[in-house]
């Protein structure tokens, strides 16, 4: 027997409206009715054999919360309604108090054929394109039953005349918009970054999706940092266009048969899947990881870029990348051909965003036929900026021992790329055509105090000029000389000016040498110059050896040398050194003992230090044992010390060394013989006291120990006898009786 299932509303509002007369009917006409409508039903029950979806999910206990929520949602009438249809239906076990309003027409799809992977529901997008899900085999997974989306299919194909039940266990969410799902996987984080401006703008779309490991291997971390930019929108637009199809929903069972699709750039792509093999092809790259089911399209993952050389990169871009955004803005002003030209061999030194200056010259931060220097070399190069004297300004560019690059001295690359021929240089300080001399070397401790020098001079504005400057420890080690030449100015203007030449003379390079020749000094002097072949570092100037510590420092005046000693070409007196070292006690003492006309006579000059009363107190011999003829006198140095006819050492404090004579400052007076012999004598009894004691204490030490040792060695002598009784000894009087 078949089933009856009769689905009947009351309709109240015809229910109050019968009449009294219809109220009236009798019982028997009642019962009449109602017998002949059952009879009705049950013919037509018998006589017919269809069954609907409807009819099974009512015939099974475990879909009661599935009919009344179909009544409900007055979706009964529908599923009668329409034939060839496939209904995924939830158990009671998949609604409880916490379930969504479900989205039936995305439960049904219009045909029972299952011959595909993705399906197109009865729910359709606002642009009337249906919303897909995907169905996956168990054989396909390790999974114990098919799935439909992440939903297992429990009890497949429940056949009905009407169409297909799918039993499931769950209720089928909407898929995940494309933008939910590549945020949500890092595999697809640097296409979700360049697209995502774009792919929810589509109701929908099909995306061809590159992983994150092929964007990194395609693209240098430069490029992809300009691509982050805005000033990348349109380059980004366009790899975004190369890998969507807007407005299509392109699943691979879509394309058993090869399909061509025009990109929006109007570059023609052709997807084809090959079904058996499962792999979707696009042009000729293949793709494994496919058909991931979006709420507005499909996403197909690709294992390679698709055309990627729609991107022009240039130079330009390349400086977005590496953070000198400021500098390009400006350079493509300027200088487009710079800009965008990869093949010519050109440096571009660039400064960060935040030391670029608005007033910076371009053409000062490019330099043509460009080369990276050695390890710790350098090269002197000509940029396209002109100079005050209209000549095209110079530019010095140098390695470290680590191979950084400096340009200038005071700025070095803190990143580097290269694009064609061109290398870019991303500088932590801007660069600017050589300041004055001053300014320029101002900050450079090495030579500090010939700057110093020089701006209390008021020299260094000498325009077109070569200067050999001195570092510190060069001129430290003319000691009081240097103090001299600090208390006469003009005397250290005449020092300066024997090292400042006519004419801007350039090493070059590292390899380069010094150009041997006459040179003219800015006072008029002409100077002997030349190299040295064996060591290009090394220069002899009117004959006299220099090591040049650092060549070719570019300044507005010309160019700087620093030299590693310095030579006084003219006598400085001992009486000036001995004023400037601040002893001028001694000099008082020695006018006293009319000792003066023995001053700047070649002989050397032990300056101690004195006090007012030492000048009434000490006498002529005191004075005259200061002032040293080494043709008469033992007169020795030994590092700080030093000794005058074998007598003790004395500690020098200061020296200064002049074809007048040496001066030398010592810490005490030079002792008499007489004081020196005491002072020996005293010293050798102090060492004789010293010896005593010493040995001494060591021999009452020695006795302290023998004494113990000779205790231990006594003390079992000094035992109790045992008394345990002892055989007596053979041939004693015991054993004999």
């Amino acid at each position: 027997m078949f089933p009856i299932h009769l689905y009947y509303t009351p309709n109240l509002n015809i229910t109050r409206s019968l009449t009294r007369r219809d109220a009236m009917l009798s019982w028997s006409n009642i019962i009449y009715i109602f017998l002949l409508f059952s009879l009705v039903s049950v013919q037509d029950a018998l006589h017919s054999e269809s069954t609907s979806i409807v009819d099974l999910l009512s015939s099974s206990p475990n879909f009661f919360l599935l009919i009344r929520h179909l009544q409900r949602d007055r979706f009964i009438p529908y599923l009668n309604r329409n034939k060839g249809l496939t209904f995924f239906a939830p158990l009671n076990e998949a609604f409880d108090d916490d379930t969504v309003d479900p989205v039936w027409p995305y439960h049904i799809l219009n045909t029972t054929d299952f011959n595909r992977t993705v399906f197109a529901t009865e729910f359709k997008a606002a642009d009337g394109q249906p919303i897909a899900l995907k169905v996956t085999h168990k054989g396909e997974s390790n999974n114990p039953f098919d799935l439909v989306n992440d939903v297992y299919i429990v009890r497949p194909n429940w056949q009905a005349d009407s169409g297909i039940v799918q039993v499931v266990d769950q209720l089928l969410r909407l898929p995940q918009t494309a933008l939910d799902i590549l945020s949500s996987e890092s595999e697809y984080s640097i296409f979700y970054r360049l697209s995502s401006a774009w792919v929810g703008e589509y109701e929908s779309t099909t995306l061809f999706v590159p992983t994150t490991d092929v964007f990194i291997n395609t693209f240098t971390n430069t490029e992809l940092s300009y691509m982050y930019s805005i000033y990348a929108t349109e380059d980004v637009k366009t790899l975004f266009n190369q890998h969507s199809v807007i407005h299509e929903r392109v699943y691979a069972d879509d394309v058993v048969e090869p399909k061509n699709f025009t990109l929006r750039n109007g570059f023609v792509m052709t997807m084809r899947y090959d079904k058996p093999n499962k792999i979707l092809y696009f042009n000729d790259t293949p793709s494994y990881n496919f058909d991931l089911v979006t709420r507005n399209g499909a996403i197909h993952v690709l294992p390679d870029l698709l055309n990627p050389e729609v991107i022009v990169f240039t130079p330009a871009k390349y400086l977005i990348g590496l953070g000198a955004t400021w500098f390009s803005e400006k350079i493509s002003q300027k200088r487009e051909d710079a800009a965008i030209d990869t093949s010519s061999h050109r440096g571009i030194f660039a400064p960060t965003n935040w030391a670029f200056r608005e007033s910076s010259d371009i053409d000062y931060h490019i330099m043509e036929n460009f080369y990276m220097p050695n390890i710790n070399k350098y090269y002197l190069a000509k940029t396209n900026s002109k100079s005050h004297d209209e000549h095209n300004a110079l530019i010095r560019v140098a390695t470290d021992t680590t191979g950084a690059l400096y340009v200038n001295f005071d700025s070095h690359s803190i990143d580097r790329e290269t694009i064609g021929n061109v290398s870019l240089f991303l500088l932590e300080k801007d660069i600017e055509p050589p300041r004055p001399l001053l300014s320029q070397l101002i900050l450079l401790d090495e030579i500090s105090m010939s700057v110093r020098y020089l701006a209390a001079l008021g020299l260094g504005e000498d325009p077109n000029s070569t200067w050999f400057l001195i570092e510190n420890d060069a001129w430290m080690k003319l000691g009081l000389i240097r103090k001299a030449l600090e208390h006469n100015m003009e005397m250290m203007q005449n020092l300066f000016l024997e090292y400042v030449f006519q004419g801007k003379h350039y090493f070059g390079s590292s390899e380069d040498s010094w150009t041997s020749g006459n040179y003219t000094t800015i006072s008029g002097k002409s100077v002997m110059i030349e190299n040295c072949p064996e060591n290009n570092d090394i220069i002899y100037i009117n004959g006299l050896p220099y090591e040049v510590q650092t060549r070719d420092m570019l300044v507005q005046e010309g160019v700087v040398h620093i030299l590693n000693r310095l030579v006084v070409p003219f006598p400085v007196s001992q009486r000036s050194m001995i004023s400037a070292g601040e002893r001028k006690e001694f000099l008082e003492l020695i006018d006293k003992q009319g000792l003066t006309d023995t001053l700047d006579q070649g002989l050397s000059i032990v300056v101690p230090p004195l006090s007012t009363s030492d000048i009434k107190s000490k006498d002529f011999s005191f004075a005259d044992r200061h002032i040293i003829d080494t043709t008469k006198k033992s007169f020795v140095i030994h590092d700080s010390l030093l000794s005058v006819d074998n007598g003790p050492w004395v500690h020098i404090e200061d020296s200064g060394f002049s074809s007048c004579g040496n001066v030398y400052f010592v810490k005490s007076p030079i002792p008499t013989r007489r004081n020196a012999s005491w002072r020996t004598f005293g010293v050798s009894l102090l060492g004789f006291f010293t010896a005593s004691v010493f040995s001494v204490s060591g021999y009452k030490t020695y006795r302290i120990y023998q004494q113990k040792l000779w205790a231990s060695e006594r003390e079992p002598l000094l035992m109790p006898a045992s008394r345990a009784p002892s055989l007596p000894r053979p041939g004693s009087p015991a054993r004999s009786v």
